[in-house]
């Protein structure tokens, strides 16, 4: 499904539900879901917006697969975002991906292309598989990121990127 503008599930002063399934999903503008439990399936989110400033609200529910793509997008974190399996960028605008602060939950690669950058200041980013980011796609600011996960096969690749605060558990 190509959803070319927002997708806003706001059901009132009632919850809802909505089962991603499967589906592929492309957005080309903001995603909030806000009144409404979310169910991921083992489906793809896609963000291509063709702008900056899209807000991503998704009341700190969990997406299956989430890419981002599009040389002149850019997203901003509203609130949590938890994503089940794999978290991609592999293009945006120099706005990029902002988590603004929020945590970001990954349960399993996180790959991030240099044509695109996130931004992850004063954010907290736990990581449960790889890390792969291409050189300048990694901005840390005062944030930390946290590898949590229990796979002894599990690879750090920053490229010469840095990190503020890291841990492993």
């Amino acid at each position: 499904h190509d959803i070319d503008g927002n997708v806003s599930i706001n059901t009132g002063p009632t919850f809802g539900y909505m089962d991603l399934g499967s589906a592929q999903i492309s957005v080309g503008a903001d995603w909030n879901s806000s009144t409404m439990t979310v169910y991921p399936g083992t489906g793809t989110v896609t963000f291509d917006a063709g702008d900056t400033g899209n807000t991503i609200t998704s009341w700190n529910q969990t997406f299956n697969d989430v890419i981002f793509n599009n040389a002149s997008g850019g997203w901003i974190l509203q609130d949590g975002m938890n994503v089940s399996d794999e978290f991609t960028m592999t293009d945006t605008a120099a706005a990029g991906i902002d988590l603004n602060g929020y945590m970001l939950t990954v349960g399993g690669d996180v790959d991030l292309d240099s044509d695109g950058t996130l931004f992850a200041d004063h954010s907290t980013i736990v990581v449960k598989g790889n890390w792969t980011a291409e050189l300048n796609a990694f901005e840390q600011g005062v944030s930390t990121v946290m590898f949590a996960g229990t796979d002894p096969n599990n690879t750090i690749t920053t490229n010469g990127d840095t990190f503020y605060n890291f841990s492993i558990n």
